[in-house]
């Protein structure tokens, strides 16, 4: 799930290294990581009729895997030039995080045990102590059961629905596209604005409702669309920089970073007023990991190969003065998510939701302010 939301990240840094050449993709990929690291999960607390509990593993694991990320990005990026082993570095990250993905299992079966064995230790020194007056249950264990509980009553109250909302998928996809839509006048309008790019679409990719056998072929075309669109967008924004005299980075970060965070922001809403949020905060942190291991490592690994056959040494220059400081500082933003959540036991609610939606404003409003050259560097005193 984190590799396809990745996609649209993972093609504009292709095109601001391979072709504009500027910081337009690193942009981008930081102002994705700060609304993927706080504005998601602010939606989804937002919009949750009740607090949402997490499960505090996948977002402890996601969260210490995304600190390593940022870390090495930092490391490479501090001196401003990016080199073929610096990039490779990211790449092999990329793939230990893949291998302990597919052990995920394992490793979480043995690090729950650990965490409830230290818990039963603590209640028993507790009770040796006399401390305790009241028997206290194992938070560990308690959670675990009411995940289980939970997560069955969830399956068995959305199966059928689930089914139902499938059957009217197919009967939505066997729709002409020809047909105009009834209700109010911003259901007409949003019809002809989008009639353009929904008969592109219906005309190169096979829909896999319709057609499940040619599953692999939308899959591909879709790739492919996701790179003409970012190609592009990112075109139109290098534009509009130039005209309005704004750095590549600012753009990413803002409009960039939140365009193609809109998919994630959608489903995070859907599925939070179902109760189901839990899954939108890992994959968001995990898309995090995922676009700066793979859409900046990739890139600047093929980008240094290309530039070391012609003869070029130099490796590739990062033009942003401030962006150092901007990426250091999701390390910040993965602290501040763990703290707030845990200090309100991992429960996913509207305080803790505006709470965090505050944070990621201040964090995109000071980024912002740096690349702008609001506050000096050392670059530039």
């Amino acid at each position: 799930m984190s590799v396809a939301t990745s996609c649209p990240e993972l093609f504009t840094n292709i095109i601001g290294t391979f072709v504009t050449e500027s910081d337009i993709g690193i942009g981008t990929i930081v102002g994705s990581s700060l609304f993927n690291g706080l504005g998601v999960a602010a939606i989804g607390g937002l919009a949750a009729p009740f607090p949402l509990k997490l499960d505090w593993w996948p977002l402890t694991r996601d969260c210490l895997i995304y600190i390593v990320a940022v870390t090495a990005l930092v490391a490479i990026t501090w001196d401003g030039v990016i080199l073929w082993y610096e990039a490779l570095a990211l790449v092999i990250i990329y793939v230990i995080y893949f291998v302990l993905m597919f052990q995920n299992d394992r490793i979480s079966v043995v690090v729950r045990r650990r965490v409830q064995k230290n818990s039963q230790n603590m209640r028993k020194r507790e009770n040796e102590n006399e401390r305790e007056i009241v028997p206290r249950v194992s938070i560990i264990s308690a959670y675990g059961s009411y995940l289980d509980e939970n997560t069955k009553k969830q399956l068995e109250a959305n199966h059928a629905p689930l089914e139902k909302i499938e059957e009217q998928e197919v009967e939505e996809a066997k729709k002409s596209i020809f047909t105009k839509p009834e209700g109010p006048l911003y259901k007409k309008i949003f019809f002809y604005y989008s009639w353009p790019i929904q008969f592109v679409l219906r005309c190169t990719i096979p829909n896999p409702k319709l057609h499940p056998k040619l599953f692999p072929v939308t899959f591909a075309l879709c790739i492919i669309w996701i790179g003409v669109n970012s190609y592009v967008v990112s075109w139109m924004i290098s534009i509009i920089g130039n005209l309005l005299n704004l750095p590549d980075a600012v753009l990413g970060m803002t409009f960039l970073a939140v365009g193609g965070c809109l998919p994630e922001s959608i489903s995070m809403t859907i599925i939070s007023r179902r109760g189901e949020g839990a899954f939108g905060v890992s994959n968001s942190l995990g898309a995090n990991s995922m676009n700066i291991l793979m859409s900046l490592g990739m890139p600047w690994f093929f980008k240094n190969m290309l530039n070391l056959y012609r003869g070029n040494h130099d490796g590739i220059h990062i033009q942003s003065g401030s962006i150092e400081y901007t990426i250091l500082a999701l390390i910040f933003v993965s602290f501040c998510l763990y703290t707030v959540l845990a200090l309100n036991k991992f429960r996913l609610g509207k305080l803790v939701g505006a709470t965090l939606l505050f944070i990621y404003a201040s964090m995109v409003v000071l980024a912002v302010l740096s690349e702008m050259l609001f506050f000096p560097t050392a670059k530039e005193c």
